[in-house]
């Protein structure tokens, strides 16, 4: 089947403890770049932007890109690079947005979205001619990244802004135990309100995105660390070893030993 042939993914990269600035002149492809934890100082055509946590850019051909850390900073990276004709039809229906003012988007789902970073890449390497899926998973990426972009776009101005701060806080401490009816309350709505505008801007429900937040703040602690499996369920808030095992393996599909092995090399 040829029906996916017409996107090739040319280079892709994951680096949990990035320590690098990177200049970027890319003359052919079409990168996405994401930021799953630590600050990045982006550059595009001379305008800088600085961040915290989850938030993915769009390098292409047509500016010029600088983006790394801060000073003495650490900062895990990941990105896949594509090119090919299906990328023209990306832009012209407008999948694929170059010219997003920021270009720096939150990425309301940073679990969901580095797994599905890390199975393309995984596809792109054990496969000279891709598999139809990895396509699929590649179109996925950009949907999220629309879907996070029109999102922020449709929520009132003073709600919106607060609940980027809101959702970015989470992030950042996902370990603590938010209280959401406390948040709703100084954000002067009701709890119910609340709730779905939170999910408007997530597509998960408060709860359920404190959880997805501890588990990726557990996958990069598996992977960059050397900490006991009961440790890194207690730093990320979660109550037990076992109950942090069981829902790691239902969100990623295998344990959190696995995870470890696959993707640092180490046993825990």
């Amino acid at each position: 089947m040829d029906f996916f042939s017409d996107l090739d993914i040319t280079l892709w990269g994951n680096t949990p403890q990035l320590q690098a600035w990177h200049v970027a002149k890319p003359p052919f492809y079409f990168g996405i770049q994401y930021n799953h934890s630590g600050t990045l100082r982006l550059v595009k055509n001379g305008r800088e932007y600085l961040v915290t946590g989850p938030h993915v850019f769009i390098t292409h051909p047509f500016a010029d890109f600088e983006y790394g850390v801060t000073p003495g900073g650490v900062r895990h990276h990941c990105f896949i690079c594509a090119a090919g004709k299906r990328i023209e039809k990306y832009i012209q229906g407008g999948l694929l947005e170059l010219d997003r003012n920021p270009p720096l988007i939150p990425v309301t789902n940073p679990e969901k979205f580095l797994q599905t970073m890390l199975t393309i890449q995984q596809m792109a390497e054990k496969n000279i001619v891709l598999p139809p899926r990895t396509i699929w998973l590649y179109e996925d990426l950009l949907l999220q990244i629309h879907e996070a972009g029109a999102a922020r776009k449709k929520l009132p101005v003073n709600h919106g802004s607060k609940l980027a701060d809101l959702i970015a806080a989470v992030n950042e401490n996902p370990q603590l135990d938010w209280n959401f009816a406390a948040e709703a309350r100084r954000n002067g709505v009701t709890l119910t309100h609340f709730r779905r505008l939170f999910k408007e801007l997530t597509r998960l429900a408060p709860t359920q995105y404190v959880i997805q937040c501890r588990l990726a703040r557990a996958a990069n602690l598996l992977i960059t660390t050397d900490d006991l499996l009961a440790e890194i369920a207690d730093e990320c808030g979660f109550e037990n070893q076992f109950y942090f095992s069981k829902l790691f393996k239902r969100h990623y599909f295998v344990s959190p030993r696995e995870y470890r092995r696959q993707y640092s090399g180490r046993e825990s």
